[in-house]
């Protein structure tokens, strides 16, 4: 399991924790290589005065802001490896943003407890300090896993990602 710290700013600090696995191959797991990157999109003007739209590093982020988290990874193995899941927890003081997480040739599930279970965005459910259960929304998820389909050869690289809005 990987650990990855990123420093937003001096006053806050955000813990992004990605663990991969896989499945098929437990030898596999080592073999792949993940960067983190927190970003923003910033909107500036072009020469023509038309609106462009860009990343920056998250340097600085004020409640409101939204964050885009993004998991590259390349892997390193010498055969192919099926079954290959990335997993983040949504990080403190963040709610995700509703239908961000994606990922090319990836299954996304969700969790609301922490990471022991994970279901798609329809099939999760919260339990009231009631009992009773209700839909899961957006700012009830924990975390997020990514499940790819078909397998990694050799040298193949991608990246999955997801949003937050700080709070």
């Amino acid at each position: 399991m990987s650990k990855h710290f990123l420093t937003i700013t001096k006053a806050l600090c955000v813990f992004l924790l990605a663990s991969v696995f896989t499945m098929g191959n437990a030898n596999t797991s080592n073999a792949i290589e993940l960067t983190s990157i927190v970003e923003l999109e910033v909107v500036t003007l072009d020469e023509q005065g038309n609106e462009v739209v860009k990343r920056v590093p998250a340097e600085k982020v004020t409640p409101g802001s939204e964050v885009i988290y993004t998991t590259r990874f390349k892997y390193n193995g010498s055969e192919s490896a099926e079954n290959v899941v990335i997993s983040n927890p949504i990080p403190e003081h963040t709610v995700y943003k509703q239908g961000s997480a994606s990922g090319q040739d990836t299954e996304i599930l969700f969790s609301v407890d922490e990471g022991k279970t994970f279901q798609t965005s329809s099939q999760l459910q919260v339990t009231e300090s009631d009992g009773s259960k209700r839909v899961a929304v957006a700012k009830d998820y924990t975390d997020i896993r990514w499940t790819y389909r078909g397998q990694l050869q050799p040298g193949d690289e991608g990246s999955v990602e997801f949003r937050v809005v700080l709070q």
